[in-house]
């Protein structure tokens, strides 16, 4: 499991970004991170270091394309009202129409960094925020 999860979340996108930068064409990437980037949950350790790691990843590739005119866009989505991980598991998280509304948004202005609600505040926040926060999700 642990390795189907480097190579779907690591490997594939690596892969995908050193294709497609050969591309005449290309003028964006947008990469799919999480709120985990910032703040790990211990129940799923691997998904959590994967996403910290495309995190790191997609700044590094942002300055290292600007010179070629190619924009690198972050889309840290929060945990939303899907099955993911379980049925009834994100049942009060939000709803995707509204981060995909909000994403939509933040893309008109220009940003680079696309988040909402609980990931814009793990973007935002100091360490000593994030420590709490770690400490609050990972509680047993």
């Amino acid at each position: 499991m642990a390795k189907a999860e480097i190579i779907t979340n690591i490997e594939a996108p690596i892969h995908l970004t050193s294709l497609f930068i050969n591309l005449k064409s290309l003028n964006t990437i947008i990469n799919v991170t999480s709120g985990l980037s910032f703040v790990p949950l211990t129940k799923v350790p691997v998904y959590s270091a994967t996403k910290a790691f495309f995190h790191s990843f997609t700044l590094s590739t942002r300055n290292l394309l600007k010179d070629k005119n190619i924009e690198v866009i972050e889309m840290i989505p929060p945990a939303l009202n899907t099955d993911l991980g379980g049925k009834g598991l994100h049942d009060t998280s939000p709803p995707v129409s509204e981060f995909i509304e909000a994403v939509f948004n933040q893309m008109k202005e220009g940003k680079t960094e696309l988040t909402f609600g609980f990931s814009q505040n793990l973007a935002n926040a100091s360490s000593e925020d994030l420590k709490n926060t770690f400490n609050r999700m990972n509680q047993v």
